[in-house]
C-alpha cells in the first residue's frame, strides 16, 4: 500500500512495469487487462503518466490515462468503451497536460481527428470550450482546424463548438464569416488576412474570395513560411490553388527550400510556449496527421521528452512559439 500511495502522489513513469502495462492495454484496446489493472491499483484512473524514471521529466511533462487513450495517432482499438472505463473507475474528462501546454483529452482528440473518441469525451461531460491548445491556448477546434482534422472539427461543430473569424473561414461557415462582418466595425485587416490564409489551408474557395474582396493579402506569408497558394497546394485543394494562381499569387516554395526574401509569420497567436517542428520528413519521428484521413499534414512533430542534441540539428528545426508536442512512440 506504500507504494501505491508513493505512485499516486508522484505519478508513474512511463517505463515504471504499471506504467507501461497499462498504456499498453489502453492503447491495444485490450479492455481486460486494463479493468484488472484499475481493480488492482486503485487510483490508478487519476494517476499521471511521466517522463522516464531516471530523467527529469517525470516530473515536469505529465499526461493523464485520458491522454493516453487519445494520444496520436488516435483511433486505437476499442476507445470509446475505454474511455468509459477509465471516466467510470474516475478518471477526470477534462484534466489537462501538465508541462508546456495545457491540452485536455478531447483537445488531443480533436488533433487526431478521432471522431469516435471526440463524442466519447463530450458524452462524458467534456468541455467543448475548454482552452490551452497548442495553438494560441484555444479550443480543440483551433486544434482541429490549425492541424487539418477536418472530421474532428466538424463533428465540434456539430456538438456545438463556437468559432472565431480564422476556424470559420477554414471550414467554409459562411454565415458565422458574414455575421462577422454584420457589425458596426469590421474585423481589423491582420485577422481577414489569417483568415484568408486559412480559408485557403481549408480549402475553401468562398470564404477565401469573400475576405480577399475585403482586403486580404493575397501573398500573406503564414504558418509554415507558406503563403495562401502554398497552404491550399499542400491541403490538396486544387481548385482553390487554381483559382488563386489566376489571381497571380506567389509562392515561397522555390528550389531548395523556402524563399528567404518573404518576410515569416504565423496565422493565429501563438503562445509564448516552445514546440519543435521539424522540416525534414527523414527523422522518423512521429506527424501531426493530415487534412485526409489517410494522409499527413506534412509537418513533423518530436516527442514531448526529445530535444534536439547539437547545433546542427537545432539547424533543422523551426521553434515555433506554440506549446509543447506530445506524440510518442511506445
Amino acid at each position: 500500500m506504500t507504494e501505491e500511495r508513493d505512485r499516486a502522489a508522484s505519478g508513474i513513469a512511463k517505463d515504471d512495469p504499471l506504467g507501461r502495462a497499462t498504456v499498453e492495454a489502453i492503447q491495444r484496446g485490450d479492455l481486460r487487462t486494463l479493468k484488472r489493472l484499475l481493480d488492482d491499483h486503485p487510483g490508478l484512473a487519476t494517476m499521471r503518466i511521466g517522463g522516464r524514471s531516471n530523467t527529469c521529466q517525470s516530473a515536469t511533462n505529465t499526461r493523464t490515462l485520458l491522454h493516453v487513450a487519445t494520444d496520436w495517432p488516435g483511433h486505437f482499438p476499442n476507445a470509446a468503451a475505454t474511455v468509459a472505463m477509465l471516466v467510470d473507475a474516475g478518471a477526470d474528462v477534462n484534466a489537462r497536460f501538465s508541462g508546456r501546454h495545457a491540452e485536455t483529452p478531447l483537445h488531443w482528440a480533436a488533433s487526431s481527428d478521432d471522431v469516435e473518441v471526440l463524442d466519447a469525451l463530450l458524452n462524458r461531460g467534456a468541455d467543448i470550450e475548454a482552452s490551452g491548445a497548442v495553438i494560441g491556448s484555444g479550443t480543440p477546434l483551433a486544434d482541429a482546424v490549425a492541424f487539418g482534422q477536418w472530421h474532428a472539427a466538424r463533428r465540434l461543430i456539430e456538438r456545438g463548438a463556437r468559432s472565431n473569424l480564422w476556424q470559420a473561414a477554414a471550414l467554409g461557415l459562411m454565415d458565422r464569416v458574414r455575421q462577422l462582418f454584420d457589425n458596426a466595425h469590421a474585423p481589423p485587416a491582420a485577422e481577414i488576412t489569417t483568415a484568408f490564409w486559412c480559408a485557403c489551408h481549408g480549402g475553401q474557395h468562398e470564404s477565401a474570395a469573400y475576405l480577399l474582396e475585403r482586403g486580404a493579402d493575397l501573398n500573406w506569408v503564414g504558418f509554415d513560411q507558406l503563403t495562401p497558394l502554398d497552404a491550399a497546394r499542400r491541403s490538396g485543394a486544387e481548385d482553390v490553388a487554381r483559382w488563386l494562381e489566376g489571381l497571380g499569387a506567389k509562392s515561397t516554395q522555390v528550389s531548395g527550400g523556402v524563399d528567404e526574401n518573404h518576410p515569416s509569420s504565423v496565422p493565429w497567436a501563438w503562445d509564448d510556449r516552445v514546440v519543435a517542428l521539424r522540416r525534414s520528413a527523414q527523422r522518423g519521428v512521429a506527424k501531426r496527421p493530415g487534412p485526409e484521413s489517410s494522409g499527413r499534414h506534412g509537418v513533423d512533430i518530436l516527442p514531448f521528452d526529445t530535444q534536439p542534441n547539437s547545433s546542427n540539428e537545432m539547424d533543422s528545426f523551426w521553434y515555433l512559439t506554440c506549446g509543447d508536442a506530445r506524440s510518442e512512440t511506445n
